[in-house]
């Protein structure tokens, strides 16, 4: 088709019109300079008078838009209505939210992190191999990022892993990690707690018996108990050993321990009525009691700084006698008196314990009789004054031969080292 002029006749163009004027334009032409300049002309003026120069916002050419004027920093989103619109910038610090299905800019509060946690420990789950394991559950949502802070900050603190390494907000360590070699069976595990329950640290694993070494470095030292609750070493509510905030020590349950106070026979003594008889005996001596007659000695005892006073001691006899027979039966009294401070050392006994023991099949052998049910002594005594014989003319008692008194001891249960200073 040869080339000729045209003009664009209309303002709105027809499909026919366009048709008309592309017939004008060479089946072989490559670039815009081909075409005669009277088709170049007629061609800007029909998409000047089609289409003209618009905002992309317009609301009119372009129908599926709302229409909007821009602002910097906004951003072009699609409406519920279908239509894009203008999404003008947020405020300083907020960050694009998605609530359902329209996006909106959102100051974040500590209830958004708990899904923000999940997310980020995804990626930290996948970033960082070392960690192990499958971190999916609920257990790796960050409810409140205060309660992990460790920059001391209480409103939204901040955790960085960095594989081994806990730092702080000034790029300072605060937890280092290392990692055992070959497979890791066993780890710590760390506890939070209901009311009045501990928090707990645990070392867990697959292995029955696994031990938990906490050291300090060099010559420092281990410190625990600074608090005025003290620190316990046990279960803390039966057995169990405290240390107070001073450092006093004291033991409860099966932690104390059974002491006493040995009173050997040189420090027994014979009363001027009904004594018993001092003899040589081996390498030391003792103290023969006869038979038929109720002998006697006498002594006294200082309560032990470290007894318990709410367990009942005994007062354990060590005697020994020539008869071999088992079934000859040597009976023992005790009288007793614990004072305090100004109290009355002359008053009677406030009690009178009998315990029968028998002979053994080893002539001179030592044999201990216990006497139990002595009263508990109370916080303010210091002493307990005693007087020990043998009923040698009554009761039980039918040992036909001598008893040999080698000497007494105080048992008593221990809760500490002693009485603080």
């Amino acid at each position: 088709m040869p080339k000729q002029d045209c003009t664009i006749q209309q303002s709105n163009p027809s499909a026919a019109d366009l048709d008309s004027y592309a017939a004008h334009i060479p089946l072989n032409w490559t670039s815009w300079t081909d075409l005669p300049l009277t088709v170049q002309r007629a061609l800007d003026e029909l998409v000047s008078r089609s289409f003209g120069k618009h905002p992309i916002l317009d609301g009119d050419v372009h129908t599926d838009s709302e229409d909007q004027d821009p602002s910097t920093g906004s951003m072009i989103y699609a409406t519920k209505a279908l239509k894009w619109d203008e999404l003008v910038v947020g405020a300083a610090g907020t960050v694009l939210w998605v609530n359902t299905d329209t996006p909106a800019w959102h100051a974040l509060v500590e209830a958004d992190i708990g899904d923000l946690g999940a997310y980020l420990l995804n990626i930290v789950e996948d970033l960082t191999p070392t960690l192990g394991g499958d971190l999916a559950g609920a257990a790796k949502n960050i409810t409140n990022v205060a309660t992990i802070g460790v920059n001391g900050v209480a409103t939204v603190g901040w955790l960085r892993i960095l594989q081994d390494t806990i730092i702080d907000s000034n790029d300072n360590d605060v937890l280092l990690f290392t990692a055992a070699g070959g497979v890791v069976v066993n780890e710590i595990t760390i506890g939070n707690s209901a009311t009045t329950d501990p928090v707990t640290i645990d070392a867990t694993g697959d292995d029955a018996a696994i031990d938990l070494e906490i050291d300090a470095k060099g010559a420092g030292i281990l410190k625990l108990g600074a608090n005025a609750g003290g620190t316990y070493i046990g279960d803390g509510a039966a057995n169990y050993t405290a240390y107070a905030a001073d450092g006093l020590m004291t033991m409860a349950g099966t932690a104390r321990v059974v002491d006493g106070e040995w009173v050997p026979f040189n420090a027994l003594k014979a009363p001027g009525t009904k004594p018993a008889t001092f003899k040589e005996w081996g390498i030391g001596g003792v103290w023969e009691f006869s038979d038929a007659t109720d002998d006697t000695v006498v002594f006294n005892i200082s309560v032990p700084p470290n007894m318990d006073r709410t367990v009942a001691p005994s007062l354990k006899v060590g005697w020994s006698t020539a008869t071999v027979d088992t079934g000859e039966t040597c009976t023992w009294q005790l009288e007793y008196l614990w004072t305090s401070p100004g109290e009355d050392t002359t008053a009677a006994a406030q009690e009178t314990l009998p315990v029968d023991s028998n002979a053994i099949a080893q002539a001179h052998g030592m044999i201990v009789a216990e006497i139990a049910g002595i009263d508990i002594p109370s916080a303010t005594d210091v002493c307990i004054h005693c007087r020990l014989k043998r009923l040698g003319a009554g009761g039980n008692d039918d040992l036909t031969d001598t008893a040999e008194l080698h000497g007494v001891c105080l048992s008593y249960t221990s809760d500490k080292l002693g009485t603080a200073t």
